[in-house]
């Protein structure tokens, strides 16, 4: 009997490579049909969100009128104490230390940023200064409330400038 060599038939392995890519493309039409038919069902299932119905949602709730708008007055805003400013913002790194901040209650930390004097505080409150971030990264806070601010934290280190 003679021995069977696939090498030697060259028509069996072209018909072996055809069989397989079939197989693949039968598989491929059957992933994507299963696909299709999931999409189908999970957008039968959606709720109705036409347009218009979301056009009416996004609508505002309300609207603010005034008879004479140039008599209302300003609203003037006043300024939070230094102990609002604090808790609010500054204690997030000022409380432990983080990143070299001086820690609030500290005197000897805040020794050598006190010698620089107020003004040179309040320009690296007001711009930034090593790891603090421009105004201790809360952009609303204005020049007195960061003055407010240093001068609440130096008082609770030890110092009291006037």
């Amino acid at each position: 009997m003679k021995e069977f060599k696939l090498e030697e038939h060259l028509w069996l392995q072209i018909l072996l490579l055809l069989v397989g890519m079939a197989i693949l493309l039968i598989m491929a039409s059957q992933v994507s049909q299963f696909y299709h038919a999931l999409v189908a069902d999970h957008e039968r299932h959606l709720p109705d969100v036409m347009d218009s119905s979301i056009s009416e949602r996004l609508q505002p709730i309300g609207h603010v009128a005034a008879s004479n708008p140039d008599a209302l007055p300003a609203p003037v805003a006043k300024a939070k104490t230094g102990k609002q400013v604090v808790e609010a913002v500054c204690i997030h790194c000022h409380g432990a230390g983080v990143l070299g901040a001086p820690k609030i209650g500290s005197h000897s930390l805040w020794a050598p940023h006190y010698a620089k004097g107020i003004a040179t505080l309040l320009d690296h409150a007001e711009h930034g200064f090593k790891n603090m971030p421009a105004r201790g990264g809360d952009p609303s806070l204005s020049n007195q409330e960061l003055k407010n601010a240093i001068l609440y934290m130096l008082g609770q280190s030890g110092f009291h400038p006037s």
